[in-house]
């Protein structure tokens, strides 16, 4: 025997025990598989959504309350004429940080530019709760302004990944509703705050 009949004999035994291990599904059997996986695709993509939509409304009452409360802080600071210019400062920074923010989501990935988004904006916010001085309050003010404008940029980017160009915008346009709530109760929640915090 010759050792290319040896090897073409073993490859024929091979198919066959391929062939008899994998069974022959039906095109019932394959639609079935695949209205499984657009059920859990659409499943996550609904809870990603929501969670979305969650992750906007709380930031816009964190945006209601800030913006009501940061004249009460300056003036409390003794600075209330540099009002205007921190939120000159904080808006200039956020701005300019968008196209390096681009960048940092291509390099590293979007999950971890959406943590440290938020990392950037929790420390604005402790920042901005045990400042004691102008310039302190400016910095955490330009941090969480930053990390707000990401975090704004990411959800905008993921909304346009998993949703498809015919209802994009429909999709857009409802996770800009958590931002028309907050526009009557974060002023309430602001006052609220002000007369019964100890800052």
């Amino acid at each position: 025997m010759s050792p290319s009949f040896i090897q073409k004999a073993a490859a024929e035994r091979q198919t066959q025990n391929l062939t008899e291990k994998t069974p022959v599904k039906t095109t019932t059997e394959i639609s079935a598989d695949n209205d499984t996986g657009e059920d859990n695709s659409t499943c996550s993509d609904v809870s990603v959504l929501t969670s979305t939509w969650v992750t906007s409304y709380i930031h816009s009452m964190q945006e209601q309350m800030n913006s009501n409360l940061g004249p009460y802080i300056t003036s409390s600071l003794h600075r209330h004429v540099l009002t205007a210019t921190t939120g000159i400062v904080s808006s200039l920074a956020s701005g300019v940080s968008q196209l390096p923010l681009a960048k940092i989501l291509n390099i590293f990935g979007r999950i971890e530019g959406y943590m440290s988004a938020h990392l950037l904006c929790c420390f604005g916010l402790i920042v901005m709760a045990v400042c004691r001085n102008m310039k302190t309050y400016t910095a955490a003010h330009v941090f969480w302004a930053i990390g707000s404008g990401s975090i704004g940029y990411i959800q905008t980017v993921l909304i346009y990944d998993i949703t498809y160009i015919h209802n994009r915008m429909i999709i857009y346009m409802l996770n800009s509703t958590a931002y028309n709530a907050n526009v009557f109760t974060g002023p309430i929640r602001a006052r609220l705050s002000n007369n019964y915090s100890s800052f």
